[in-house]
């Protein structure tokens, strides 16, 4: 079975590793060949506007096979028709795919989306089980169709996700946690197994949109459990924010306790036992270590240090 495998995320690097181990094993129950890459095209970064290839297609160089960078969908067709591959899979590939090039390789396309499918159906579902406070998630192996991650599940695993853990930790639990069941879908469907539709699993439908930049933005006038879930879910990426005094702040450490707050003004900058901290609604978020806009990181002490005048200023 000839595969192409399609994905624009450092997240795909463990899954596929595995897939071309597999593919250079003796063993006849695999008989897998991996084909090629498909990936996002160049895109024009910084002031000069340069092309710069994605982290994925750095990574898969050095695997000396043909890699595809797919800015329309003809790129697809042309790629699929050039290697004759029986089967696509994608991991974070961020692109729609046509129904006609659905149909061309033999087993179709299949996908590893991590989330309880249909549950946190989209682009970020890490995110947004960790954003809503989710104790458990998972990985869905299914086929793609047409509409937005609705097609046949082959395989699914549950994940109990750790007390503060952060979305690029999930992520690679997840990742590691989708290979094994990844390998026998690929068995599965070579005998002809079509999957179990999503209508029979019980689950509720839900949604996981694109994460945008000023979803970092954190508002400290609300329960502690939300200013951490949205700093779990969004610190590695875009990152979480706030502005003091006309400054933009982006928090990379941060500690929460819940306690009673008192007569303190919600939001406002203390400085106690020499630490930044922040009062929410129903607690206290302590900075460990922040990046003021335009400077290098620094912890949040080293910043109240050089500016004693923020100490009673409102966070917002």
């Amino acid at each position: 079975m000839k595969i192409l495998l399609a994905s624009s995320s450092n997240v795909s690097f463990e899954i596929f590793n595995s897939l071309i181990s597999l593919s250079k094993t003796k063993n006849d129950d695999s008989k897998i060949e991996i084909a090629g890459f498909l990936t996002n095209s160049d895109q024009p970064t910084g002031r000069g506007q340069k092309s710069v290839s994605n982290e994925f297609a750095e990574w898969a160089i050095q695997f000396d096979l043909p890699i595809y960078k797919i800015s329309k969908s003809s790129d697809i067709t042309a790629a699929l028709n050039s290697e004759g591959a029986d089967l696509v899979i994608t991991v974070a590939f961020g692109k729609l795919v046509s129904k006609d090039n659905l149909d061309i390789p033999k087993f179709g396309w299949l996908n590893v989306h991590f989330s309880l499918l249909p549950k946190y159906r989209g682009a970020a579902p890490v995110q947004h089980a960790i954003l809503n406070g989710e104790r458990e998630t998972g990985v869905s192996i299914f086929k793609l169709d047409e509409g937005l991650d609705t097609g046949p599940i082959f395989a699914q695993l549950k994940y109990e996700i750790p007390r503060m853990a952060t979305t690029k930790l999930v992520l690679q639990e997840l990742a590691r946690l989708s290979i094994k069941p990844l390998v026998s879908t690929i068995s599965a469907i070579s005998k002809g197994d079509k999957g179990k539709a999503q209508s029979e699993l019980g689950n509720q439908i839900s949604t996981a949109p694109k994460i945008n930049k000023s979803d970092g933005h954190l508002i400290f006038d609300q329960p502690i459990s939300n200013i951490t879930n949205r700093f779990l879910a969004l610190c590695d990426n875009p990152g979480v924010y706030a502005t003091v005094n006309g400054t933009r702040i982006k928090f990379e450490s941060l500690e929460f306790e819940q306690v009673l707050v008192g007569n303190s003004q919600i939001a406002q900058i203390q400085n106690k036992n020499s630490e930044m901290q922040i009062v929410a609604r129903d607690g206290i978020v302590t900075v460990k270590q922040l990046r003021p806009e335009g400077k290098s990181s620094m912890t949040g002490a080293e910043f109240l240090r050089g500016r004693p005048n923020l100490i009673g200023q409102i966070v917002n």
